[in-house]
């Protein structure tokens, strides 16, 4: 008698189990979030608008900058950055050629500093009239750097322009930062290229 009770007892422990499981396992799923793919969905969808938010603005910045860009060319500050780079090319001219102690340098070398120095310098010309105009396209809207190039095109505004920065000290020291780096790099190029 005691082992039928025993097996009852153990074949009731084994029902339980069995017809408890199923419920176990149910009230465990429904205790899950009923949104779970609301959540999710959520969750991508936010930095997913963010990314299209941030590609909006990109683009945004980059049209201001080109439109920067465009101002500085009709406004004279573009003119006067190359020609700060002109200068910087024939005064590092004349420093490589004291350098080398001779009266000219030779046709060989004289295209080497060329080559050099139109490279840097064109990379710098690019650099600066970038880092220029991302700097100060930041505090415009678009519409108002297309003001900015409508009122910069007329002709007593090129007039005014002509002059406005070929004296500018402080445009001059900002682009004299640039100038010394291109021209370290200039004569550190060619002299390691003159002892190869």
């Amino acid at each position: 008698m005691f082992v039928m009770k025993t097996i009852r007892v153990a074949a009731a422990a084994v029902l339980f189990t069995v017809l408890a499981s199923p419920v176990l396992a149910q009230e465990i799923v429904d205790a899950a979030p009923s949104n779970l793919y609301a959540v999710a969905a959520g969750d991508t969808a936010t930095p997913a608008l963010a990314q299209l938010n941030d590609s909006a603005d990109s683009a945004n910045a980059a049209q201001k900058v080109e439109l920067y860009k465009q101002l500085m060319e009709i406004n004279g500050q573009s003119r006067n950055i190359r020609n700060v780079i002109g200068n910087t090319k024939s005064t590092t001219l004349q420093i490589v050629i004291e350098r080398s102690g001779q009266a000219a340098l030779s046709a060989t070398d004289g295209a080497r500093y060329e080559s050099i120095a139109s490279t840097i310098l064109g990379q710098t010309e690019a650099t600066l009239i970038n880092d220029i105009a991302v700097a100060q396209s930041a505090s415009f809207s678009t519409d108002e750097i297309q003001q900015l190039i409508a009122a910069n095109s007329s002709v007593a505004a090129a007039k005014y322009n002509a002059g406005k920065f070929t004296q500018s000290q402080s445009n001059t020291q900002q682009i004299q930062q640039y100038m010394v780096e291109a021209v370290i790099k200039i004569i550190k190029t060619f002299q390691e290229s003159m002892a190869s």
